[in-house]
């Protein structure tokens, strides 16, 4: 009589213990038969988005990725190249709103449509906001350079009319490359190694960042520093 088997029940053959006698009927044990040969490869089947499948890579996929790898290799040779060994830049568009990694931290605002409008709030956030506002309310002669810098571009592009997407266009003015590329070099010193308090009191010393103006001596031997590592 046979015995009927209940759907669902386990019809998987019973496992093989490592010293069992092997199942070929050596009469090994499992583990020095047939457990220790090697496995025959098990076929590799690739799959596209589309639905099909194939054992083997088609030349022509073959050939597009090794395009794309290609073309990834020489963009990050050309940032190494202009930019030195230093972290790639972590900014994108997300929900509304721009987001800016440095380091550890995740930057956010709805109203930085560029990066270097993260880079005009991201000094004052650095520096300290409420120091930014006393210089601000110094005679502008009086001022910290890095101020004066901030605001001189603020009144010029607000006097640009404004292009349809909102943003403003403008010819780069002397303050506004200088605060340009201080605000950058601040941020890939802080991205790749941090700023520390005592670095930040020189930076707000305006006779010491006079002498910035003409060489930028300070930053860029920390931002050297940075892109050796």
């Amino acid at each position: 009589m046979s015995k009927q088997i209940p759907n669902g029940a386990n019809t998987k053959a019973p496992k093989i213990g490592r010293n069992d006698r092997c199942p070929c009927g050596s009469g090994l044990k499992f583990k020095k038969c047939c457990l220790a040969q090697p496995k025959p490869p098990q076929p590799r089947m690739m799959a596209s988005k589309d639905g099909l499948s194939w054992g083997e890579v088609p030349p022509e996929l073959r050939e597009k990725a090794g395009a794309l790898f290609e073309e990834k290799r020489r963009k990050e040779q050309e940032r190494v190249r202009r930019f030195g060994h230093v972290r790639p830049q972590i900014s994108t568009v997300a929900f509304g709103q721009r987001i800016v990694a440095v380091r550890g931290r995740l930057y956010s605002s709805d109203k930085w449509k560029f990066f270097s409008d993260f880079l005009r709030d991201y000094v004052v956030e650095t520096l300290g906001v409420e120091w930014c506002k006393a210089e601000a309310a110094k005679p502008e002669e009086e001022r910290h350079p890095v101020i004066a810098w901030r605001a001189q571009p603020a009144r010029y592009m607000n006097a640009q009319p404004a292009q349809p997407d909102g943003s403003r266009v403008g010819l780069l003015t002397g303050a506004l490359a200088a605060f340009n590329g201080f605000a950058y070099d601040l941020y890939i010193v802080d991205d790749n190694g941090g700023v520390d308090e005592e670095w930040l009191q020189r930076l707000k010393n305006r006779e010491m960042t006079l002498e910035y103006q003409t060489d930028q001596s300070s930053l860029k031997s920390a931002q050297a520093a940075a892109r050796s590592v």
